[in-house]
């Protein structure tokens, strides 16, 4: 019962204080440049934004592309390896025949291997735009929305609105602090 006494009073006087008044001009000057300062503040972190993306999306593709010149020098020097290894210096028609069958098995195999390690990297570096970082639009117009509200004259009826508005929301906080408060406790 003493809490919402308190509000009522605190309330009734806000009330009082403001019955009759407009809005001041120096209120209205600092509403006037908060909704200019946070269209700006959107539009530079709309730019942030996008930059930071567009170089998070270069990095990445440069990273897949590395990794798939990494992997295609690995193969070819496998299958070099592999030629060198063998004997490939023989003089029969039979066993240079089996030896070129045995050569593009090698090469066919190790094509095969390439394609697959391939689409395993460009999996694993795929870059999930999900992820990337995005503008609150929501809070940025809702904060425009109440800087413009604010930049416009009130009338008494609604001076009275918003401190009651206002102390509804301290009364509420104060409350919270004090719930908080005691659960830690």
């Amino acid at each position: 019962m003493r809490r919402s006494t308190g509000a009522v009073a605190i309330v009734l006087t806000l009330a009082g204080l403001t019955a009759g008044c407009s809005t001041p001009r120096p209120i209205l000057d600092v509403a006037r440049k908060g909704a200019a300062t946070v269209g700006l503040a959107e539009i530079s972190l709309r730019n942030y934004v996008d930059s930071t993306n567009a170089q998070l999306s270069a990095r990445a593709e440069l990273v897949r592309q590395d990794s798939r010149r990494l992997a295609q020098e690995r193969a070819t020097r496998q299958y070099e390896l592999f030629i060198i290894d063998d004997n490939a210096s023989t003089q029969e028609a039979a066993k240079a025949q089996s030896l070129i069958q045995k050569y593009g098995d090698a090469h066919r195999k190790a094509r095969q291997d390439l394609a697959a390690e391939l689409a395993n990297i460009d999996k694993s570096n795929a870059l999930d735009t999900s992820e990337l970082a995005t503008v609150p639009t929501d809070n940025l117009s809702a904060a425009k929305k109440g800087f413009g509200v604010l930049a416009q004259e009130l009338s008494a009826t609604d001076w009275v609105r918003l401190t009651s508005g206002y102390a509804k929301e301290i009364v509420n906080g104060l409350k919270q602090l004090k719930d908080k408060k005691e659960s830690e406790q």
